[in-house]
């Protein structure tokens, strides 16, 4: 499966740096999933839930709003919060 780059951060620090097989967050109109290879765009998330895959390794949790920024194989995104649910390893 193919991977792209993936940068997640906050105001105080990043979250997650690498590869990413796919990761879907919740923008205005519902949810998104970014894949590799993705079309370039800019979207405004909002509060909801976050997953990222990195192969079969799967991350969790909950976002708070931000702002989603993809260029073919890399994106990233800026949150106001986040916290990944107990069970997530980081």
């Amino acid at each position: 499966m193919s991977v792209y780059k993936l940068k997640i951060m906050t105001p105080e620090k990043t979250i997650y740096e690498g590869d990413a097989t796919s990761m879907t967050v919740t923008c205005e109109n519902g949810q998104l999933t970014v894949l590799a290879g993705h079309a370039p765009m800019v979207a405004m998330l909002t509060d909801g839930p976050i997953l990222v895959r990195e192969g079969e390794k799967a991350l969790t949790g909950t976002a708070g709003d931000g702002i989603l920024w993809v260029d073919h194989n890399e994106s990233a995104v800026m949150l106001h919060a986040l916290e990944w649910d107990d069970d997530t390893e980081k």
